[in-house]
Order: structure tokens, then C-alpha cells, then sequence
């Protein structure tokens, strides 16, 4: 992934790119971890109501949580540890805490962590992760 090496020089700000709480996503000359294939679903929610002899009812009862996903690519080639990484992300599942998802500037709500799972791409000498892909899936946090 040269372009993952290469961009930092071609962003003029480089740096921060987005959280979620404090777990910062960066690009800069030392270190990338951004987000990649960023998707979101947004659903409603309804209620049937069933007719003799004719087709149902449907009646809108709200809007569900929004759920994200992204993919985090964590490498020691991009001066990131991604043992340490994967712990960080774990302990904040873990914890249930509701965290603000900013990206670009942009706050784009508040979510917990609903699951990670990760795909580790190459060990190292003593069996250290040194590559992975971590997907986060994210759940809106509804206060109301």
C-alpha cells in the first residue's frame, strides 16, 4: 500500500482525520491510521396491521439507530502497533461507553462499539501481529 506511505505529503493539513471518543484516526508522516470502506445504514421501523381480505397496513413507528462499519488497516509499516491498537479498541467495547464519531470535522454522532472483528494479515518473529484489518461496527446511541 505505497499511496498509504506516500500521502501524508500531499495532504497540506496532515494529521488528525476523525475520533471516535479519544480513539484518534491520523495521517501524517509518521504514522496512518484512517478509516476505509465507510458504509452506513439507516432503517425505519413499522408496524403491520393485518386486513381481512385485503392487503396489510403499514404504519410508521420511528427510525432505527443508524449502524456504521469501517475497516481500520493496521501495520507496523505505518507506525502503528496493532496489538496495542486491538486492545484499545477492545477496552472501549468493553466498557459500553458512548463515544462521539467525528469525521473530517464533522461530528457525526454519538455511538458504542457493537462488535470488532479482526483479520490479521502477517506475523512477525515470535508470533507478534505486525498487519491487520480491524472492522468496527458501530450502533447509534439514542438518549431520547
Amino acid at each position: 500500500m505505497i499511496w498509504q506511505r506516500i500521502l501524508p505529503y500531499f495532504i497540506k493539513d496532515a494529521g488528525k482525520v476523525g475520533s471516535l471518543g479519544d480513539y484518534q484516526f491520523e495521517c501524517s508522516n509518521k504514522t496512518i491510521k484512517t478509516i476505509n470502506n465507510y458504509q452506513a445504514t439507516c432503517k425505519a421501523r413499522y408496524a403491520t396491521h393485518n386486513l381481512i381480505n385485503l392487503k396489510p397496513r403499514l404504519e410508521f413507528l420511528g427510525s432505527e439507530p443508524r449502524e456504521l462499519s469501517f475497516d481500520i488497516y493496521l501495520s507496523t509499516d505505518l507506525g502503528i502497533q496493532p496489538e496495542v491498537e486491538k486492545l484499545r479498541l477492545t477496552a472501549m467495547l468493553n466498557s459500553g461507553k458512548v463515544n462521539h464519531l467525528t469525521i473530517g470535522g464533522e461530528v457525526i454522532g454519538r455511538f458504542v462499539i457493537e462488535s470488532i472483528d479482526e483479520k490479521v494479515d502477517a506475523f512477525g518473529r515470535g508470533g507478534k501481529i505486525v498487519a491487520s484489518k480491524v472492522t468496527l461496527k458501530l450502533k447509534e446511541y439514542c438518549s431520547d
